[in-house]
């Protein structure tokens, strides 16, 4: 991580962020701009009050202020793209959950503003993907990739989602498991439907992730992607605060039976190294060995850089080709592995 990195946006202020502690009088253009990278603004400018902001055009609170209301208007698309997608496969009869998103805002802020949406994800069961994908193009949506026929047995078995486009340009990710690794996340649709949790979307009625499950998500896909936008860390801190001590006991006897246990691991030893003020070792009952790892985790990630960049170690010996496979975590051998992996 470069100095210039480390100074812009010290770790701790994601946690800052998470508990409301974080003081914006002391935004600098170099934070404000580390902060828009990460997608961290709207969090930042919920602390602004309108009567403090400044109004000169290139103050770091009007940088931060004036990303949010970007982002809003980019979730109003994100909106009225989930009401026809969700209305497309009620009207097929097709169960789905939204997850991420403004699911997931509502879900830790209790608005669908609260956290940034660029797209929508839903999760579906395997055995209705072909159904799915006749009731999308049937409302005018067409898979990203060019195909024109529903997601055979084999790419249903490689792969985890594929993503559709339609009339609001708003991409569709459309999942049928929460991972394509074997034994990552081994999570039924069955199940999670059972346990799914309803949340109101401006005045939209769906279902999504139990809070527990949503947990895990957020867990397994920081590890894929890297953890290169804080933003995920602060979803995991607020998942992670709004839990009881029987709900994260059950978080971890869950991530255990589902093969979850290394990316809930990571994913608490960056919440330890991100809590404000300086997390107590044993808070959050991780050791030292993934608490190193996550410091290294943070170096990388500093400048918000793509999930292949910050995955990889800096290292002499390139990243093989063949062991990044879009789509699908294949985690390569040797050195260069992901510190996710080790």
């Amino acid at each position: 991580m470069s100095l210039a990195a480390r100074d812009a946006l010290p770790p701790h202020l994601v946690g800052a962020l998470a508990s409301g502690r974080f003081d914006p009088s002391h935004l600098t253009g170099d934070l404000a701009r580390a902060l828009i990278r990460h997608r961290l603004a709207i969090a930042t400018a919920d602390l602004i009050t309108t009567a403090a902001s400044p109004e000169a055009p290139d103050a770091p609170a009007t940088l931060v202020l004036r990303r949010r209301r970007a982002e809003v208007m980019r979730m109003m698309q994100v909106l009225a793209a989930l009401r026809q997608t969700s209305h497309a496969l009620s009207a097929a009869g097709l169960r789905h959950l939204v997850i991420k998103g403004p699911a997931l805002a509502v879900q830790t802020t209790g608005h669908w503003q609260g956290r940034p949406a660029t797209d929508i994800d839903l999760l579906i069961a395997p055995s209705d993907a072909a159904g799915a994908h006749d009731a999308l193009t049937q409302a005018g949506f067409v898979r990203r990739d060019g195909g024109q026929a529903p997601p055979g047995p084999l790419y249903l078995w490689l792969q985890c989602e594929l993503v559709y486009t339609g009339a609001p340009a708003v991409p569709l990710d459309l999942h049928w498991r929460m991972d394509a690794t074997p034994g990552l996340c081994d999570l039924s649709f069955a199940d999670l439907w059972a346990r799914r949790s309803p949340v109101d979307i401006a005045g939209q009625a769906v279902h999504t992730l139990d809070p527990v499950d949503a947990l895990l998500f957020t867990a397994v896909h920081g590890g894929k992607s890297g953890w290169n936008r804080w933003g995920m860390i602060l979803d995991a801190h607020r998942q992670w605060t709004a839990l009881d001590a029987p709900g994260r006991d059950r978080a971890l006897r869950r991530a255990q039976s589902v093969g979850s246990v290394r990316p809930v691991r990571l994913m608490l030893g960056l919440l330890a190294e991100t809590t404000c003020p300086p997390d107590d070792p044993g808070r959050f009952g991780i050791g030292g060995s993934w608490r190193r790892r996550a410091r290294a985790l943070l170096d990388r990630t500093a400048e918000a850089r793509t999930p292949r960049q910050s995955i990889r170690p800096p290292c002499r010996a390139p990243l093989p080709r063949c062991a990044w496979r879009p789509g699908r975590w294949s985690p390569p051998m040797g050195r260069c592995a992901p510190v996710c992996a080790r």
